[in-house]
């Protein structure tokens, strides 16, 4: 059976300044997986304050990115993102094994539809009928560990602001869940969800992008940064 690939792309605004070279990793992506003769499901979801789907197709008849299918604005609604995808899964009774990977400059900020306790659920029932392998890859460490879904991720990956590599590694997991061969990426952090101050995430409302202190701290890493001015 084919495996089915759902790739999730950040499209907030802070996104802006890397567009043209995620386009180029995305169709850099579909190339290699269509020269590795590839036949799995491929579905991509964009999300901003909102979730829209932006393709879903087969190999090898994935079509390429263009600018008008990328269009960066708005906030971070990640929660929204992993329950749109999650909801796709259950709904689905043809592919037992699906990657998910995530793509993200930022943080979880805008989510109106999901929490993590309903998203906790939902994982729990996918993880009765489904084989999941979760890739988690953020613009720095602060993504990784300040990343609300921490504990349903299988791999954590730094792509430290190189957004081709990101989908580098995105097709390499493609290819090794297809090929059922363990694939360490580069970058790969190992966090715990126990230490991780947002894997129990409370119910307090996040930040908006744009809403933060009058005083600067010290050191604003890359995520913090983007999520802060997106």
């Amino acid at each position: 059976m084919s495996n089915w690939n759902i790739l999730v792309l950040d499209r907030s605004a802070s996104m802006l300044s890397q567009k043209q070279r995620l386009i180029e990793g995305y169709n850099n992506l579909v190339n290699e997986q269509k020269e590795q003769g590839s036949t799995d499901k491929f579905t991509v979801i964009g999300f901003n304050t909102g979730v829209k789907t932006i393709k879903d197709e087969y190999f090898p008849n994935v079509s390429i990115m263009n600018d008008e299918d990328f269009i960066t604005q708005g906030c971070t609604a990640l929660l929204d993102a992993i329950g749109t995808v999650y909801n796709i899964i259950l709904d689905n009774s043809e592919y037992d094994n699906v990657t998910i990977t995530v793509i993200t400059d930022g943080m979880e900020n805008s989510s109106k539809i999901f929490t993590f306790d309903t998203l906790n659920d939902k994982r729990k029932e996918i993880d009765k009928h489904y084989n999941i392998n979760f890739l988690f890859i953020g613009a720095d460490i602060s993504c990784l560990e300040n990343n609300v879904m921490l504990s349903h991720v299988s791999q954590s990956v730094n792509y430290d602001g190189n957004i081709v590599q990101a989908m580098k590694t995105a097709s390499r997991s493609m290819s090794s869940q297809r090929d059922g061969i363990e694939y360490i990426p580069d970058g790969v952090v190992n966090i715990s969800p126990k230490e991780s101050s947002t894997s129990q995430p409370s119910n307090v409302p996040m930040l908006n992008k744009r809403q933060h202190s009058s005083v600067d701290p010290p050191y604003v890493s890359r995520c913090e940064k983007l999520c802060r001015l997106g």
